[in-house]
C-alpha cells in the first residue's frame, strides 16, 4: 500500500534555507525506500517525513535540526529511523572491532565521539543526539552482523549493520 507524506511537517522544514523538498532524491536512495513496506507494516496508519542529511554540513548544525524536529513532533507518537551502514571494505575481524568501539560511542550520546562513530552518516548520528537530548534514552542493541554472515562471501572486505534503538530508562 502507499504510505503517505506527513506533508505540514515537511513544509514547515523546508523554511529552513538548508533544507529543500525533492522526492526524486528518494527514488535512488535505497536507504529510505527499501525501509518504507516495514514502516507501513508495522505502522499502517503512519506517516512518512523522509530526510536524506548531506555530507557537507557540520555535525552541530544537524544536532541542532535533530532538537528542532523533536519539538515540532510529538516523540511520544514518533518512530525515528535511521539507516546507515557500519564498517565498509574491511575483514569481518576489524568490523566487529570497529562496531564494538561504536556501540559504546553510540551508548556515551556524547557530540565529541560523533566523528569516532564508524558509519556512512555521521550527520544522523548529531541529528539523532539533538533529537533525543533530555529525553535520558537507553541504547538497546539487537543484532550486529556483516555482509560475510549474510552471505557467507568476501570475509575479508565487509560491510557492517548494526540493529538496535534508544528507548526511555
Amino acid at each position: 500500500g502507499d504510505m503517505n507524506s506527513d506533508t505540514e511537517i515537511i513544509d514547515l522544514l523546508s523554511q529552513n534555507n538548508e533544507i529543500r523538498s525533492d522526492i526524486n532524491s528518494f527514488r535512488a536512495e535505497h536507504s529510505v525506500y527499501l525501509l518504507v513496506p516495514f514502516a507501513k507494516k508495522s505502522f499502517p496508519e503512519a506517516k512518512i517525513i523522509p530526510v536524506i542529511l548531506r555530507q557537507k554540513v557540520d555535525f552541530p548544525y544537524y544536532y541542532n535540526l535533530g532538537k528542532e524536529v523533536s519539538d515540532i513532533v510529538n516523540p511520544e507518537e514518533t518512530v525515528l529511523i535511521i539507516s546507515s551502514d557500519f564498517s565498509h571494505n574491511v575483514s569481518r575481524q576489524q568490523a566487529r572491532t570497529n562496531d564494538q568501539k561504536s556501540f559504546g560511542l553510540l551508548k556515551e550520546m556524547k557530540m565529541g565521539g560523533v566523528n569516532l562513530i564508524e558509519n556512512d552518516c555521521k550527520q544522523c548520528v548529531a541529528f539523532l543526539y539533538g533529537y533525543l537530548e533530555g529525553k535520558n534514552p537507553s541504547f538497546e542493541l539487537v543484532s550486529n552482523k556483516n555482509s560475510f554472515d549474510i552471505s557467507g562471501e568476501s570475509p575479508e572486505s565487509v560491510t557492517s549493520y548494526i540493529g538496535a534503538y534508544f528507548i526511555k530508562k
